[in-house]
C-alpha cells in the first residue's frame, strides 16, 4: 500500500477516536477526567494581601485592687475621730433631701441637683474652730508609724473610687434574693455626681482646694495656709455617697461600708490632707448624692 495512503488512513482513525472521545465528554461531563488544582497561583492574577491591622488590641482592664492589694488598714480605735462627724450629718442630710423632693419631684435632674446640692454646703468654720481641728489632726500625726503611713497612702489612693467599685462587683456577685441589684454604671454615676458636687461647692464658696498629689483629691488649686485641705473634702463626699447607695441595696453589709468610709476619711486626716469640718461637710453632701441616685434610679422612695 502507498505509504501516503497509510498515513492518511492513520490520521482518519485518530480523528475518529478524538471525535468519539469528544462525544463521550459531551454526554458524561468531565467526571471521568482527572482534576488537578494548581497550588501556585499565577502572579499576574493574585490579589494583594490586605495589610495587617496595626491598631493595638484592647487589653483587659486590670482590677486596681487586685494589682495593689490593701495593707492592714488604720487602727479601728481611731475611727471615732471621724465617726461622730459623719453621724452628725445624717439628720441634716435627710431634712435637706426631703426639701429637694418636695420642690423638684423625683425625676432625673442631675445637672440641677449638682448645683442645688453644692449650695447646701454649710458656712465654712472660722479660724478659731479650724485651729482647734488642727490640734486633733496633729494628735493623729503624733501617733504615725510606717504601718499607718502605708495604710493611709493606700486609702488616699484607692478610697475615692476603687474600693467602692470593688464592693459593687462583690455585691453583684454575692447577693441575697431580697437584695436590689447594684450596677456598675450606677456606682459610676454616684461617684461622678459626688465629685461634681464637691467641686461645685468649693467653687461657690471660693474655698481654695489643696494641691494634693493623690488621685482621690483631683485638686489643683493653691493649698490653705493652715493645712493642705479642701472644704468640703472630695473623698469624703464620694465615700459618703457610695456608702449611702450600697448600704441601701445590701443593708446587712452597711457596717462594712460604714467602716470603709471612716477608714477613707481618717486617712485624709492622718495624712494632714483634711480637717474634721472638711470631712463633715463632705459627708453631708455625699449623703445627699447617695439618696438622690437611689430614688431617681428606682431603688427607693423619697
Amino acid at each position: 500500500m502507498d505509504p501516503n495512503a497509510r498515513s492518511r488512513s492513520s490520521r482518519y482513525v485518530l480523528i475518529a477516536i478524538l471525535a468519539l472521545l469528544a462525544m463521550l465528554v459531551g454526554f458524561t461531563g468531565d467526571k471521568f477526567l482527572p482534576i488537578t488544582v494548581d497550588q501556585s497561583p499565577v502572579s499576574s492574577t493574585s490579589e494583594t494581601p490586605a495589610p495587617a491591622d496595626s491598631t493595638p488590641k484592647p487589653q483587659a482592664t486590670r482590677d486596681p485592687i487586685a494589682a495593689d492589694p490593701a495593707p492592714p488598714l488604720l487602727d479601728a480605735g481611731d475611727l471615732s475621730t471621724v465617726g461622730s462627724v459623719i453621724k452628725d450629718q445624717k439628720g441634716p442630710a435627710n431634712a435637706l433631701i426631703k426639701r429637694w423632693w418636695a420642690e423638684n419631684g423625683t425625676g432625673n435632674a442631675d445637672e440641677g441637683f449638682v448645683s442645688w446640692a453644692a449650695a447646701q454646703l454649710p458656712a465654712e468654720p472660722d479660724t478659731i474652730q479650724r485651729q482647734g481641728e488642727l490640734t486633733t489632726v496633729k494628735a493623729l500625726e503624733g501617733s504615725r508609724d510606717p504601718a499607718g503611713d502605708k495604710a493611709a497612702d493606700w486609702l488616699n489612693e484607692h478610697g475615692c473610687k476603687n474600693v467602692w467599685k470593688s464592693f459593687t462587683k462583690e455585691q453583684v456577685a454575692l447577693r441575697s434574693t431580697t437584695d436590689d441589684e447594684a450596677k456598675d454604671k450606677e456606682i459610676d454615676t454616684v461617684l461622678k455626681l459626688a465629685s461634681e458636687v464637691a467641686s461645685a461647692a468649693q467653687d461657690r464658696t471660693g474655698s481654695p482646694a489643696a494641691s494634693q498629689p493623690k488621685p482621690c483629691s483631683g485638686a489643683t488649686k493653691p493649698a490653705r495656709s493652715d493645712c493642705s485641705c479642701s472644704y468640703p473634702s472630695t473623698q469624703a463626699t464620694m465615700s459618703a455617697a457610695a456608702r449611702a447607695y450600697l448600704s441601701k441595696l445590701s443593708p446587712y453589709r452597711a457596717d462594712q461600708y460604714g467602716w470603709m468610709e471612716k477608714q477613707v476619711d481618717l486617712a485624709a486626716l492622718y495624712a494632714g490632707l483634711e480637717l474634721p469640718s472638711d470631712v463633715g461637710s463632705g459627708a453631708l453632701l455625699g449623703d445627699l448624692v447617695g439618696q438622690y441616685v437611689l430614688v431617681t434610679r428606682g431603688h427607693a422612695k423619697p
